[in-house]
């Protein structure tokens, strides 16, 4: 097989979801200094929605149903967000991640895989950050 031909083979294998996160975390990176880029688009998505959707929402989900832990998730995600705040501005800034959460958690409940939440998340840091 000629070498030209590896990338194309693994562009079509790989997922929809785990392209969108790369393309984000590149723009991250040409976007953003370094260390915003290392913590907000490639640390702190994975990190974030492991514990929040593996940790919480797919527990609560088992016991509650999927739509109680959507909600629960992304409430908990908001204030978690919000004990970081330094200020009123902040704090509003901070509760606000609930909505995006809570797309975050239907994304989840729909594909019970963490590849696009973290696509998703990213996707949001590096709008928020640019904005």
């Amino acid at each position: 097989m000629p070498a030209a031909l590896i990338p194309i083979r693994v562009f079509r294998a790989a997922p929809a979801d785990g392209l969108a996160w790369l393309a984000v975390a590149l723009a991250g990176l040409m976007l953003l200094p370094a260390e915003a880029a290392l913590r907000s688009i490639w640390l702190a998505p994975w990190c974030e929605e492991a514990v929040c959707r593996w940790g919480l929402q797919a527990p609560l989900a088992r016991r509650l149903g999927q739509r109680t832990a959507v909600l629960l998730s992304a409430l908990v995600f908001g204030l978690a967000h919000l004990l970081f705040a330094r200020g009123p501005a902040d704090a509003w800034r901070a509760a606000a991640t609930a909505l995006p959460a809570a797309w975050i958690g239907v994304v989840f409940a729909r594909s019970g895989r963490l590849a696009p939440c973290a696509a998703w998340h990213a996707g949001f840091n590096l709008l928020w950050l640019t904005a």
